[in-house]
């Protein structure tokens, strides 16, 4: 019987196809037996120990579903000024934290795609290196470019950098990799980031540099580390020392270049909540001043004049006391913020007493009351420049 096919139509061919992808992922899972012997079981573990931290900080308020980011600053998160502080540890320490069970599950989903066959190919203690080195490098990225940044935390900079160490992998492997398996690990890396990127496009607060520095730093140790998959060996001590080594050049010469953020913590984290604190009861003065004036022609003038002095002078005079006392560095950025909220509580005070003064009938005093209030948009924009990222 002959049997007559039309234009496009290649059924003969599918099952060829399909059965030859099959021979090459059986050639290459015996590729892996006899040259990979070692199952991986680290990436199991990393997974454990991630999940135990969130369980762990749970009940010290770190929030299942809505983060508390004072509970991650306090266990290791990555923090700017911290960093500035000498408080390096957090390079690290961050990648084990994450802020809620979402941000958990979906690392912790991408690390079991991605850490198993990256264990595999590289042994545990180069898939180890090659982990926190990479979590490491993302952090620093983090820092360098948003030195002023929130708390930031999690493992993506470190699964990032298991995607760039297989793309390290495949381009020196290419040959003894088979396409078929080539093109399920390119879809699920492509996946998990192209749903990161288009997360740290459109949502506030995701880590994009931590991801890219990652990336890149996994793809550069996974280069120093990669053996051929055709020989039953990996990395041993010189190229693991290799690695390590590359880590500790980039922290040697990252961290001195890394931008000034706006204050050092801890050190001069009391300036910097003593400013905001400042700010907050500015708001609140400002609310109080808005309701006596609306309020001025029902009350008699020496209860409108008490109520000036009890409601809004005492009450900045305790802010300017507030923000004396404090030693700062003269090059931080804090010290300009600092005398800029001093230099406007200085001049609220000075405002508010002499307009008090003016109140009792003394008209020079009244007068100087009104200078003192054409000052104040000058001392407002100063604190907005001190504001300013840089």
């Amino acid at each position: 019987m002959q049997i007559v096919r039309g234009p496009g139509n290649d059924s003969g061919q599918e099952p060829e196809k399909e059965a030859a992808e099959a021979a090459d992922i059986q050639a290459f899972a015996w590729l892996l037996a006899y040259n990979r012997p070692e199952l991986p079981l680290l990436f199991k573990w990393l997974v454990g120990i991630n999940v135990a931290v969130f369980v762990a900080l749970l009940p010290l308020g770190a929030g299942l579903i809505e983060a508390n980011s004072s509970v991650h600053l306090a266990w290791g998160a990555n923090f700017g000024p911290a960093i500035a502080g000498g408080q390096y540890w957090r390079l690290l320490t961050a990648a084990f934290l994450h802020f809620g069970l979402v941000h958990l599950a979906f690392n912790m989903m991408a690390l079991w795609s991605l850490g198993s066959l990256a264990e595999r190919l590289y042994g545990r203690w180069p898939f180890l290196v090659i982990y926190l080195g990479a979590a490491v490098i993302g952090s620093l990225a983090s820092v360098y470019f948003s030195p002023d940044r929130t708390v930031s935390a999690g493992a993506s900079g470190a699964i990032f950098g298991l995607g760039g160490a297989l793309a390290s992998f495949w381009l020196r492997n290419g040959k003894a990799v088979p396409l078929s398996v080539l093109r399920g690990q390119w879809v699920n890396l492509a996946l998990f980031i192209g749903f990161s990127v288009y997360m740290g496009i459109t949502a506030s607060g995701i880590d994009n540099a931590a991801h890219g520095g990652g990336f890149v730093g996994g793809a550069l140790l996974g280069y120093l580390l990669t053996t051929p998959l055709q020989q039953p060996r990996i990395a041993g001590p010189r190229q693991l020392t290799l690695g390590i080594g590359a880590i500790l050049l980039s922290l040697a010469v990252i961290l001195p270049i890394l931008p000034e953020p706006a204050y050092r913590y801890p050190v001069e984290q009391p300036i910097a909540d003593a400013i905001d604190a400042a700010f907050r009861e500015d708001t609140r003065l400002a609310n109080i001043s808005k309701k006596l004036n609306e309020e001025r022609t029902k009350l008699t003038p020496q209860s409108y004049r008490q109520r000036i002095e009890s409601e809004l002078l005492e009450p900045w005079r305790e802010v300017a006391r507030s923000l004396n006392g404090y030693d700062t560095r003269p090059e931080s950025r804090i010290a300009e913020r600092l005398l800029a909220a001093q230099q406007y509580a200085g001049l609220r005070v000075k405002l508010y007493e002499a307009y008090v003064a003016g109140l009792r009938g003394d008209r020079a005093r009244m007068r100087e009351a009104e200078a003192v209030a054409e000052q104040l948009p000058a001392a407002i924009a100063a604190i907005k420049r001190s504001l300013e990222a840089r």
